[in-house]
Parts: structure tokens; C-alpha cells; sequence
């Protein structure tokens, strides 16, 4: 299960990439398949992987590694089916114009911490 700060955190990134909360949903496609391709769906196979970053490294690593799922499915959603590369070139733009914004919010604020 997600953490409910972590939840939280997703709704707080959401308007950073000009989305509002309820248009993000997890899903798992057991096929292996992306899950995002047709809507905007976080694949809930990367919970075990945010958990594994905070416990690591910290509030800020799970901060940056949410940013970075949301801005591949807002990628994928303004480009449709293109090759990897395209797709890592746009989701890197994304994150240079969002990365200063999120950490303002999120990192100089303390959200996270207890």
C-alpha cells in the first residue's frame, strides 16, 4: 500500500504538470505491458520501487522519482506512440521546467517529514 503522504504527494504534483488528481489512477497489466498508454494510469508496480526510495535516500528521492512517472505518462499522452527516445526527450523537458516549481513546493516546505 501507498502511504498516504506519498498519495498526497501525487495530488500535490498533479498541477504542476497540468493535471487535476482525479485524472491519475494506478493500474498493473500483468502482461508487462505500459499501462499508460490509452489513459493515465501510474503503474502500481513502481509502489514498492517510491517505498524503496524514500527508505533509501529520502523524502526528496521519492519527491523527484514521482515527478518523473508523471511527467512519462504526460509525455506519452501529448506525443502518442513514438519511439523511446522522443518519449525521453520530451518527459526530460517536462522535468526541467517542473523540477524548480516541485522543489519550491515540495522540498523547501518540508512536506514529508514528520
Amino acid at each position: 500500500n501507498l502511504p498516504e503522504h506519498q498519495v498526497l504527494l501525487i495530488w500535490r504534483l498533479c498541477p504542476h504538470f497540468g493535471l487535476h488528481p482525479a485524472q491519475v489512477a494506478f493500474a498493473y497489466d500483468p502482461s508487462g505491458r505500459c499501462v499508460f498508454q490509452e489513459r493515465l494510469f501510474l503503474n502500481v508496480m513502481q509502489i514498492q520501487r517510491a517505498l524503496l526510495a524514500e527508505d533509501q535516500a529520502g523524502y526528496e528521492s521519492v519527491v523527484y522519482f514521482w515527478a518523473s512517472k508523471l511527467a512519462r505518462i504526460v509525455a506519452q499522452r501529448g506525443l502518442g506512440y513514438v519511439d523511446m527516445g522522443r518519449l525521453a526527450l520530451m518527459k526530460n523537458h517536462l522535468l526541467q521546467l517542473v523540477l524548480p516549481s516541485v522543489a519550491r513546493a515540495e522540498i523547501r516546505q518540508g512536506y514529508g517529514r514528520g
